[in-house]
Formats: C-alpha cells, sequence, structure tokens
C-alpha cells in the first residue's frame, strides 16, 4: 500500500521513529537496526509496511528494502507476527539474520527476547531456500546518515552504554563536527559520557 515515505525525522528512539510529514507526524515502528541509521533533524526516505487489524493501524518503518522484505517473510512463519518479525530483526543487520538463516547458527536467535529453539528451528527450516534470493541492499537503498554515526554507536553500545544516550552524544558531536573521525568520535563521546 505504501511503498516508502519521506520526510524529516523528528526523534527516533526506543523502538519508534517520529517523522514530520507535510505538516503530519507520523508514529513508525522500527528495528533497533533501523533506528541507528536515521539521525533527528534529517531527512529520511523510510521504507513502510502498514499493518491494519481490528483494533489498530501500525507503520513498520525499515532502513532498507532488503529489512522490509525480511520483515514479511518472517510473518510468514507460523507464530511470527509484526512485533515478533520487528524483534527478530533488531537482533542485527539484516545481513546479519540473513547470514544466521544460512549457516543455520541457532546461537544468533537465543540473544533475541521471545525466539525458543523451535522457532528459531522453523524460521532456518522455512526461509533458508528462499532467504538468498533477497537482494543485497544498494547505495541508493541505503539510509542517508553516515556508517560513521552507526559504527559509533555500536561501539558504545558494546562498552555497556545505552543505545539512547549513545546515540544522543554521537548526534551531538557530529553536529558540532560533521568530518570527525571514528576513532575521535568515540574517544569524545568516551570523554563526555
Amino acid at each position: 500500500m505504501l511503498e516508502y515515505v519521506t520526510g524529516k525525522v523528528i526523534s527516533c528512539y526506543d523502538g519508534e521513529l517520529i517523522l514530520d510529514i507535510g505538516n503530519m507526524a507520523f508514529a513508525i515502528k522500527v528495528s533497533t537496526y533501523a533506528e541507528m541509521q536515521f539521525q533527528a533533524g534529517t531527512d529520511a526516505k523510510v521504507f513502510t509496511s502498514l499493518t491494519i487489524r481490528e483494533d489498530a493501524i501500525k507503520m513498520f518503518g525499515f532502513a532498507n528494502g532488503e529489512e522490509r522484505i525480511l520483515f514479511h517473510k518472517l510473518q510468514s512463519i507460523s507464530g511470527v507476527g509484526p512485533a515478533m518479525a520487528l524483534n527478530i530483526l533488531s537482533g542485527g543487520s539484516p545481513d546479519d539474520l540473513r547470514t544466521a538463516i544460512l549457516t543455520e547458527n541457532l546461537t544468533y536467535f537465543k540473544k533475541i527476547k521471545g525466539v525458543g529453539p523451535k522457532t528459531a528451528k522453523r524460521i532456518i527450516l522455512e526461509l533458508k531456500g528462499s532467504i538468498s534470493s533477497i537482494p543485497m541492499p544498494t547505495s541508493a537503498l541505503q539510509a542517508q546518515p553516515t556508517s560513521t554515526r552507526t559504527d559509533a554507536i555500536n561501539a558504545l553500545m558494546s562498552l555497556g552504554y545505552n543505545q539512547m544516550n549513545a546515540a544522543n552524544s554521537i548526534d551531538q558531536i557530529m553536529s558540532k563536527d560533521p568530518e570527525i573521525t571514528l576513532d575521535n568520535l568515540i574517544k569524545t563521546a568516551l570523554q563526555e559520557m
């Protein structure tokens, strides 16, 4: 129904992206991976999936087309709805998920809340054949923010920092110096946190 929406990112944290589109703000549910791709104050193209239920209408957003395809494929598995699919996508990048399925890596799924061994096996069994046909994202489909930002946030999270605090710190530093190197960005963030 909606292929994508384009607008200005108002905020993006705790699994929700607020996107300003022509005097309307949309609340879009996103994975942790997608959340790290969008930066407040920037324009973004968000690939979408609209879910209409009897009691609610929800919009899910994705950083690229590959992530959205995986979202739909995951929902084809018995017992995996939109919330669970988004939770699975939050376990890593779309490429990480694809690799886990193709290599039958059950330990990848252990870290994902709500995914037990039976569900993990079912995901691998049912998606292994079709997952390799999903196109890898091209630079045109990638979210606009730099990978430096994402790499810095991931580095801080691996050191135990909260994603929201890490993203806020990185965004503040990058707003002052957009050309900062990854090493200096991480060092500065660690000094300020």
